[in-house]
């Protein structure tokens, strides 16, 4: 069975690209920072819960465990920050903390997870537009 593992899969997007996964045969791994909501999302998915929180991957080692060799990695998880606002429009550390999270956080799970990706895996970046 092919494995996919989901950032951010607790709600929104994530959750329905892991519901659409699924019910196209895939094992999935619901990667979100909050353990109630991302266990409770795999529980209604049939999924298994990973704790993946991209502004800190102490557990990187037991993430790349838990999953194994993969053949989908999404990345999904991020921050939006304020949404009303245009991108030039925010300060300098709201920007510093949006690409923490979202670009730095994503390639250091990215990076971490290489290795468990199957030869012919793919990694599929969701980005949300800011300006």
């Amino acid at each position: 069975m092919k494995k996919a593992l989901i950032t951010g899969a607790n709600k929104g997007i994530g959750f329905e690209i892991a519901k659409q996964l699924k019910a196209a045969g895939y094992e999935i791994f619901i990667g979100a920072r909050n353990a109630n909501r991302g266990q409770e999302a795999a529980t209604v998915l049939g999924g298994k819960y990973v704790p993946v929180d991209l502004n800190d991957l102490h557990n990187l080692a037991e993430i790349q465990q838990a999953v194994g060799t993969l053949d989908v990695l999404v990345n999904n998880a991020g921050i939006p920050g304020d949404m009303h606002k245009s991108g030039l429009d925010f300060s300098d550390r709201e920007l510093r903390e949006t690409m923490e999270v979202n670009f730095f956080g994503t390639h250091q799970l990215i990076d971490g997870l290489r290795t468990n990706l199957a030869a012919d895996g793919v990694i599929i970046n969701v980005t949300i537009p800011v300006i």
